[in-house]
């Protein structure tokens, strides 16, 4: 017999869901470098290229890091 989901179940599924694929968006680097040059002051003047080697992944939590020892004086 199948249960109907409850709404606070679908929400919170449909929350993970969405929390998921954001976090895959953000580690894409062509995605991730033209928001840091437009948000990020610092890196305003930055080619995307640039932004995008100055992005390193860091595998265990899959998370983004800037390299702050190449980031011209960041």
């Amino acid at each position: 017999m199948l249960q109907k989901k409850g709404r606070s179940e679908e929400i919170k599924e449909s929350e993970y869901t969405y929390d998921q694929k954001f976090k895959q968006l953000f580690q894409n680097k062509k995605f991730l470098s033209p928001i840091l040059k437009n948000v990020v002051k610092e890196y305003n003047a930055l080619s995307l290229m640039e932004i995008e080697e100055l992005i390193i992944s860091v595998q265990q939590d899959d998370k983004l890091a800037a390299d702050k020892s190449g980031a011209r004086g960041l």
